[in-house]
């Protein structure tokens, strides 16, 4: 376990000492405040929603069952974990706000491994009976004219048939 608190620490330090950008230093405080509890996925959704029809609606029921399955999860995670953050725990901890330096490595990465099932689970639970049902192809080809195999074969992938 000390090898992998060790390994944590060295990373977060190469991240934030060596692995810097001028660029990124601007960005990425913007794209976390934006980020914080969902509202840039909930504006994109509600965009979604308003210009897609039928369809935009359920993608984006489907992303918001998403992100309450990522939220909750991840909350449940933080409480059971609960380990001081990055600035608290390291000293000369590069902050580009008030509290970055905030996350550890493994935690982004443990993100991204609870953030895909996430999405997986929500796109099922809610496209899954869409797609089962309700997509019906009505145009048809010209006369004469046959699809190529391979537009065939996609669309028998993607909609499972």
């Amino acid at each position: 376990m000390n090898y992998l608190i060790d390994l944590n620490a060295s990373l977060f330090l190469l991240i934030n000492s060596v692995w810097t950008n001028p660029l990124l230093d601007t960005l990425m405080p913007a794209l976390s405040r934006a980020g914080n509890l969902g509202v840039i996925w909930l504006v994109l959704l509600s965009a979604v929603a308003a210009f897609g029809k039928k369809t935009g609606r359920r993608i984006a029921v489907a992303g918001v069952v998403a992100l309450a399955i990522g939220f909750v999860s991840s909350e449940l995670i933080k409480d059971l974990t609960m380990r001081p953050r990055p600035f608290v725990t390291l000293e000369e901890v590069r902050l580009l706000v008030s509290d970055v330096g905030v996350h550890w490595p493994m935690d982004v990465a443990a993100c991204i491994v609870l953030g895909l099932p996430s999405g997986w689970a929500g796109a099922r639970l809610i496209l899954g009976r869409w797609k089962r049902g309700a997509v019906k192809w009505t145009a048809k080809e010209p006369e004469g004219v046959e699809a190529a195999p391979e537009v065939e074969y996609v669309f028998r992938e993607v909609l499972g048939r």
